[in-house]
């Protein structure tokens, strides 16, 4: 069980090595290197993106680290045409290789949450089903990640995925080893399903990969957990209770935004001492 943590926020306060080191000093194992991050559309949209790709993993080998997991790029709606051809699903298969490169095993997509509900499960089928080829060629696992919709008129968020069993039933009807689950703590708490109660509704085979942090029940603040609402003892316990033996991630990067380059070193330091009591705790 590997202690990883987000590398966007690192990445553009301390640059490459900086942000290496600083996370290796912390206690972290590795990195879910994100392509939803400012820094990280820059890499995949580069014509040298694949230069990119090898100079990163030469730099998390250098210093000892390993990415564990990856986030594909966010910009896929409705309105875009389920075609391997257009320009963002080029995107997100190219993050598979990208991913490949850094040593990933597992890419998070986003299901497509714009599609009228009574067409939402077809066409995400269809979605994720278009991916599959590129995922395997590339030797990579696609995420389906519990997520919601903002409501801005009404300031409330709408479950998608919102419990264990219909993110389970989901992932189940790829009909695919090349799809697992991951769970995401903040977005379970903003739907109404407590994370530890969607943890436990879950097919405990799928759950392969966690985006851990924390909210205050309102907002999706990505905090370091401790820092909102949540019961972590008891998310803690329902992972355990699973069998749960992938890595601990932390995808905090709205709290470690907040801290200046010269403080992000502390702020990483701080967050490996929370993944560390998670680690012992998960034992």
């Amino acid at each position: 069980m590997k202690l990883c943590i987000d590398f966007g926020e690192p990445l553009e306060a301390l640059g490459l090595e900086n942000a290496i080191k600083a996370i290796k000093a912390a206690g972290f194992d590795g990195i879910d290197f994100s392509f939803k991050d400012k820094i990280g559309k820059e890499l995949l949209l580069d014509e040298n993106w694949d230069e990119n790709a090898w100079r990163i993993r030469k730099a998390l080998d250098a210093g000892g680290l390993v990415c564990n997991q990856t986030h594909a790029p966010m910009d896929f709606s409705a309105a875009c045409k389920l075609c391997p051809k257009t320009p963002e699903m080029e995107r997100i298969i190219r993050a598979f290789r990208f991913s490949q490169i850094l040593g990933a095993k597992i890419v998070v997509v986003h299901a497509v949450t714009d599609v009228k509900p009574v067409d939402f499960i077809p066409y995400n089928l269809r979605f994720y089903k278009l991916l599959e080829p590129y995922a395997k060629a590339a030797n990579v696992k696609i995420a389906v990640e519990n997520l919601f919709k903002f409501d801005a008129k009404f300031h409330r968020f709408e479950g998608v995925f919102e419990t264990g069993e219909k993110l389970s039933s989901f992932v189940q009807k790829l009909r695919s080893s090349q799809f697992v689950a991951c769970v995401d703590t903040g977005h379970a708490a903003l739907t109404g399903t407590p994370p530890e109660k969607l943890i436990a509704g879950m097919n405990k085979s799928l759950v392969k990969c966690v985006h851990l942090h924390d909210n205050d029940g309102k907002d999706d603040l990505h905090l370091l957990p401790y820092s909102g609402v949540l019961d972590w003892d008891e998310i803690l316990s329902s992972l355990k209770k699973i069998g749960y033996d992938g890595d601990i991630t932390f995808e905090i990067m709205f709290f470690l935004e907040k801290f200046s380059a010269e403080k992000m070193p502390i702020a990483l330091a701080l967050a490996g001492e929370v993944a560390r009591k998670f680690k012992y705790k998960m034992a």
